[in-house]
């Protein structure tokens, strides 16, 4: 029960995550592009899409290594998502705001969309290698943890602190949904299947974002500053 416990924690974080990065990259795309409802609705239209993609496409070997390919998948949120806001500005800088840069964006949304659509096929997988039949209460956490993203992002994040803290915040908590999946792992068998080295990247990742969020003031002004130069 303790495991299963931890395990709804788990999907209430990512799921929480999904929904923000949503609205941190609808938000993005309409300060970069403006018309803020198509932006909105494109965004999440095509972030939804994707996340059926990932969703489809975890299946079979991918799966039955739930626990390894899950701390990957969060890996890769965490550089994708939390990094999004900060990726954006350099395109921009690289690129300008024409039309290169709006199908690299969206090409960065569907990407973060279809991992993000791999996060419940595994969550519900690991909820089977526990003997424990809770398909019902991870889709019913998941979407209680969207719900308090989108309220949190709404309230808080975006009024009060920013998109590129909010970026950094949600990243920090993609790292920490992927090192509690290896630190609950108690049994050697469980050990083996999420290597050592995958969490200390992991970890790695969020004492870098920890750095920069702490340092989030410069980096928004420097990366304002570029832009409008």
């Amino acid at each position: 029960m303790k495991k299963l416990a931890v395990l709804y924690i788990i999907t209430f974080t990512v799921a929480f995550c999904s929904l923000v990065y949503e609205l941190i990259l609808g938000q993005t795309l309409s300060a970069f592009f403006g018309n803020t409802v198509l932006r909105y609705s494109v965004t999440i239209g095509l972030y939804l899409l994707a996340m059926g993609f990932g969703a489809m496409l975890a299946e079979g070997k991918f799966v039955e290594k739930a626990n390894l390919n899950f701390m990957r998948t969060e890996l890769a949120l965490t550089v994708l998502g939390g990094f999004v806001v900060v990726i954006f500005f350099l395109l921009s800088y690289v690129m300008g705001s024409g039309l290169l840069f709006l199908a690299v964006a969206h090409g960065l949304i569907i990407t973060i969309g279809v991992l993000t659509g791999f996060e419940i096929p595994l969550l519900i997988e690991m909820a089977e290698d526990m003997n424990n039949h809770a398909e019902a209460r991870i889709l019913g956490v998941d979407y209680v943890g969207a719900f308090v993203g989108a309220l949190v992002f709404a309230f808080v994040f975006y009024p009060k602190l920013g998109l590129i803290p909010a970026a950094f915040i949600t990243g920090l908590l993609n790292t920490a949904a992927g090192l509690i999946v290896y630190f609950q792992a108690r049994d050697n068998t469980m050990r083996r299947k999420v290597p050592g080295n995958l969490a200390i990247v992991q970890g790695t990742l969020g004492v870098i974002l920890i750095f920069l969020l702490i340092n989030a003031k410069w980096i928004n002004n420097y990366l304002i500053e570029r832009y409008l130069n």
